[in-house]
């Protein structure tokens, strides 16, 4: 099971890439666009210092256990910088961020076949939704002003902690939360680039 996960969030990766690709939000030549097996997303990884001893979740446990917790209001404790340059935290923007996520996952998990097929809601809901509460508890940054620098940051601090599965949902998950937000019009496509590169370094070998 672990092993066919792994596998399908690649071919998420690639068709992301592809798409990118296609409406020239990145430059990608086709011939980089390849298969990332198994042993490349496991040396990526690696690299920036996954622990793989870690196990994976036990897969009898039920998959949308956690999305409960993260619908509730746990999001309004965790720890948050007060200012960054003009901008000041606020309960309001960050229950708005926080509703705003959790309606995005859903229709981004809805929308994607690729995802859908391959987690449940519960786990895409787990994988997008803290980590956006996080951009801005930590940056003050909202999905309408997300910058890659950041983005790219929030990564390199919690991948580490997290099993390969949980890497894998975590990047396979908001590739597709891209997507969702540049085709309903949520997100400018330009903006975005940035960010769907920083995202892009994990799947080179």
């Amino acid at each position: 099971m672990a092993s066919y996960k792994i596998s399908a969030t690649s071919m998420i990766i690639q068709k992301f890439l592809i798409w990118l690709s296609d409406r020239e939000i990145l430059s990608i030549p086709s011939y980089q666009v390849t298969f990332t097996t198994t042993r490349v997303m496991t040396e990526a990884l690696t690299a920036i210092g996954v622990d793989f001893s870690n196990p994976l979740p036990d897969e009898a446990d039920d998959p949308t256990a956690p999305a409960n917790d993260i619908l509730d209001d746990g999001y309004q404790t965790v720890p948050h910088v007060d200012n960054v340059g003009n901008r000041q935290w606020s309960m309001d923007t960050a229950t708005q961020v926080h509703r705003q996520l959790i309606e995005d996952a859903r229709a981004t998990w809805a929308a994607a076949d690729d995802l859908r097929s391959t987690y449940d809601q519960g786990e895409v809901l787990e994988a997008i939704v803290p980590f956006g509460d996080a951009l801005y508890a930590q940056f003050l940054e909202t999905p309408d002003n997300w910058t890659a620098e950041n983005v790219q940051t929030q990564l390199i601090q919690l991948m580490p902690e997290q099993t390969l599965h949980e890497n894998q949902l975590l990047l396979g998950s908001w590739m597709q939360l891209l997507m969702h937000l540049i085709e309903s019009g949520k997100l400018d496509r330009d903006r975005t680039a940035p960010i769907a590169a920083s995202l892009q370094w994990l799947h080179k070998s």
